[in-house]
């Protein structure tokens, strides 16, 4: 599954630099070994979360151990993200979403018609060659997006392809014209475990641009942003 579970430090910094204003409901797409919901729950404890993840052999676990932390609430959801249905499949138990976190699998994936509503419905489609691969992170965040209300606020680490690689201009075009997009932080090799990948931190809000200015930062292991 090409899966990069977070580390705790990585983890805390994504939470950490998104809106500190408590959210209501926070959803955890491709939550894993549920680092990112933890890391959530540390800063704001008042916290409903909805975690969602496609290996069912994961779940009897996860649910233990964010039970042992005192959510105020916790739904699991074994699904696929990438379904093209996920919004009725979560809408079913959990109304609105204000606040998400993600670290989806950094892998490329053979273009399939289903994706095609994801990306379209937040208006990101055009970036997309529909014969050439497409990136998984690219996906998590376009499902993120149909997920969340309105002004709510998205933290996802992606991988530095993403933000840095002449392919995907025309998505960040698309992406920085529609969206808020707020912070991106370029993060360390060596801060997954089992991968040398490259990666950042992308926050943003499901709003148009509020600003002109946008923060673009490094972490350095062992110091702050």
């Amino acid at each position: 599954l090409a899966k990069y579970y977070t580390r705790t430090q990585i983890s805390d910094l994504l939470v950490g630099q998104m809106d500190s204003r408590p959210p209501q409901q926070l959803i955890d797409l491709g939550a894993g070994g549920g680092s990112l919901s933890r890391a959530a729950h540390q800063r704001w404890s008042n916290l409903n979360v909805t975690t969602v993840d496609v290996d069912e052999s994961i779940s009897g676990k996860l649910i233990e151990s964010l039970g042992l932390l005192g959510l105020k609430s916790h739904i699991h959801i074994s699904a696929d993200v990438l379904s093209h249905n996920l919004v009725e499949q979560v809408s079913a138990s959990v109304k609105k979403i204000d606040r998400a976190v993600c670290n989806p699998p950094f892998r490329m994936l053979d273009w399939e018609g289903r994706f095609y509503e994801i990306v379209e419905e937040v208006g990101l489609s055009s970036c997309i060659e529909l014969k050439a691969g497409v990136d998984a992170a690219l996906l998590f965040l376009s499902q993120n997006l149909r997920l969340v209300g309105e002004a709510a606020e998205v933290g996802i680490i992606v991988p530095d392809s993403i933000v840095s690689a002449s392919k995907y201009k025309s998505f960040r075009s698309d992406l920085a014209s529609k969206y808020n997009l707020k912070k991106v932080i370029r993060l360390p090799e060596g801060s997954f475990k089992k991968t040398e990948a490259k990666a950042s931190i992308l926050i943003l809000e499901k709003r148009p641009p509020q600003s002109d200015f946008l923060t673009l930062s490094k972490f350095h292991k062992g110091r702050n942003v």
